[in-house]
């Protein structure tokens, strides 16, 4: 978990989570959750906290840097193509394999 601050003051968060791919040649990282908060949008902060995160990953035995996005989002989708994220034109299934409440409940 990283918290970004700006005036003494958490801003954003981000959360990261690891895992192994063959296909993707070995230990990968997944930006799990990035938010900032609406006041913080627009100046500059998203891309460089991406950068950030794209730093430090660099430093780990992580040879990829994923993220999944909605494709309604353009916003989101714009920063993450100018911060060096190719779209790989997948679908991503899910099974809930233990039936967790959605958190729209």
């Amino acid at each position: 978990l990283l918290l970004f601050e700006s005036a003494c003051q958490v801003c954003g968060y981000a959360t990261l989570t690891f895992g192994f791919s063959l296909e993707f040649h070995g230990r990968t990282a997944l930006l799990d959750e990035y938010y900032l908060v609406p006041a913080q949008r627009g100046l500059g902060l998203g891309k460089r906290g991406l950068e950030l995160i794209a730093a430090w990953v660099r430093t780990t035995s992580v040879a990829t840097l994923r993220l999944e996005v909605s494709r309604t989002n353009t916003r989101a989708l714009s920063l993450y193509r100018q911060s060096g994220f190719r779209d790989e034109h997948r679908d991503l299934f899910t099974q809930w394999i233990h039936n967790p409440v959605p958190c729209s409940q």
